[in-house]
């Protein structure tokens, strides 16, 4: 069976690397195979020795192109792919079209939790969700969402949540992780993992460590990720005299070493789907601090003893400090992790590899 993945380019990012994830861990009957619309992207051009990354640049404009979409169809029949999955929002509108041009089933797949959106772009996703085969939803709020929202039925959503990858993300030793990412080996590290755009609140992470170093002067802060915001964000340490401590590194690939390195992982976001970041580090187990929003919620449970009111930036200080400093709040918020441990990649995937299957034999 194999099955096209579809994105407009495949930067990191939490929908690329579930696509990822499954691909290594179908069982043997599927075949994962990645098509980029406009261009590889980071995570693009790693797949491109597998021989399981194509670039189709039929998008290359911000208009739909109806002419890309029927080349991506006569593509996906030639090929001879049995199914298309598409993750992002302009993703879904080449790939379901495509999919039924093909006469092959399609998976739209909800990686976020809903947000409020401009009507055209609502009146387009639920078109969409009425023309693809199936829907997966990220959680089940999710799925009565998209229930009420683009009045997709229920029998035609399956919920299946972010996973993580257990095969690289898991407890390591943390100093032999420094010395791989080439970091101090014996000082407090606050680290996240996130795109440098505004919706991750990088700038309340800045705030806080600027404050923390006033007691914890030792302490280091490392971001990973890249974004528009980076020039703002580095223009921001300067002013707050935290250049020296706080990294920004870019994107990191492989990324887990530079969480393994971590003693707590910060997450500030204003809003999120399933911070796959979150989830890793749970798998790490790297205690966690993060903003107390639906997305960070649905991953670490209501109940988690780190999490914030985003607009309190006294509160992130307390919380953060307190993970470093008392060793029983750390040991209360690991054993919180544990109990609401992430579902692991190779469950979902074959979750995922029995629904493609379901589709075909009902074609």
């Amino acid at each position: 069976m194999k099955v096209a993945f579809v994105f407009m380019s495949m930067p990191v990012g939490g929908a690329e690397d579930f696509a990822i994830s499954m691909g290594r861990h179908f069982p043997p009957e599927v075949e994962a195979h990645f098509v980029c619309l406009r261009s590889a992207g980071v995570l693009g051009e790693e797949l491109a020795a597998s021989g399981r990354c194509h670039v189709l640049p039929i998008a290359t404009g911000k208009r739909f192109s109806l002419s890309g979409m029927r080349q991506l169809g006569e593509w996906l029949v030639e090929g001879k792919f049995d199914a298309v999955h598409s993750q992002t929002y302009h993703a879904h509108s080449y790939a379901v079209a495509a999919a039924s041009r093909a006469g092959i089933p399609s998976v739209l797949h909800q990686q976020k939790t809903l947000e409020p959106m401009p009507w055209h772009r609502h009146w387009t996703m639920r078109y969409l969700c009425g023309r693809a085969t199936h829907v997966v939803a990220l959680s089940q709020k999710t799925s009565e969402d998209m229930q009420r929202v683009f009045k997709v039925p229920a029998d035609r959503i399956t919920v299946l949540p972010n996973a993580v990858d257990d095969a690289a993300f898991a407890p390591a030793d943390r100093q032999k992780a420094r010395q791989v990412c080439g970091l101090p080996g014996e000082v407090p590290i606050i680290g996240a993992v996130a795109s440098l755009n505004t919706v991750k609140n990088h700038e309340a992470t800045l705030e806080m460590f600027a404050a923390l170093q006033k007691t914890r002067p030792e302490s280091r802060c490392i971001i990973v990720g890249e974004g528009r915001e980076r020039r703002a964000l580095g223009k921001r340490t300067q002013e707050l005299n935290t250049a020296a401590t706080l990294q920004l590194v870019g994107n990191q690939r492989p990324v887990a070493p530079w969480m393994q390195s971590m003693d707590v992982l910060v997450h500030p976001s204003h809003w999120e789907g399933q911070p796959i970041a979150v989830l890793q580090a749970m798998a790490c187990g790297i205690p966690v601090v993060a903003s107390r929003i639906e997305g960070n919620i649905a991953a670490l449970g209501a109940s988690h003893p780190a999490l914030f009111n985003p607009a309190d930036a006294a509160e992130y200080l307390t919380l953060v400090q307190r993970v470093l400093s008392d060793s029983a709040f750390r040991t209360e918020v690991l054993a919180h992790q544990k109990q609401h441990s992430p579902p692991l990649a190779s469950v979902v995937a074959a979750e995922l590899a029995a629904l493609y299957q379901r589709l075909l034999e009902s074609q």
